[in-house]
């Protein structure tokens, strides 16, 4: 099973340990695929920390995956679209809706998608 995970978290290393702990004791064989939003780092270089760790968000690789979780970010304070990948992200939610790909959004992920898809 491969997953792709959408690493928003500020501390990208220790989400990205916690997620691999607790799916991989589920399932050993699974295969995590990290991403990055790249309209967060559209304006400047992308951290060589972040770099080393996941990849650029691109649908074609996502197209991939079995399933998706879009983690959280703590941004609850902003508006959505005052984020600066929020645009890539509902790009990203209408392609995984589109193509009924089993998705777990989880803290701030879950509330951009329920902005998203259920707001007026």
């Amino acid at each position: 099973m491969r997953i792709g995970i959408v690493n928003l978290m500020h501390d990208k290393v220790a989400t990205q340990a916690r997620f691999a702990q607790r799916l991989q004791q589920w399932q050993p064989a699974i295969e995590l695929t990290y991403f990055y939003p790249v309209d967060h780092y559209r304006n400047r270089p992308v951290p060589a920390s972040v770099a080393a760790i996941s990849q650029p968000l691109d649908l074609a690789t996502v197209a991939t995956m079995d399933a998706v979780i879009v983690t959280g970010a703590p941004v609850e304070r902003l508006d959505f679209e005052a984020v600066t990948y929020y645009q890539e992200l509902t790009r990203l939610f209408d392609f995984l809706a589109q193509r009924h790909l089993p998705t777990l959004f989880v803290c701030w992920g879950a509330m951009a998608a329920l902005h998203h898809f259920f707001r007026d």
